[in-house]
């Protein structure tokens, strides 16, 4: 079955995944 809620929790947990890395990698540069 599809679940497209689970499909835009998972989009926006990458997306906020790779938010937190960007910051960190400027943080430490």
């Amino acid at each position: 079955s599809f679940h497209p809620e689970l499909t835009e929790d998972h989009r926006f947990t990458a997306n906020f995944v790779k938010m937190v890395k960007e910051a960190k990698h400027r943080q430490f540069v």
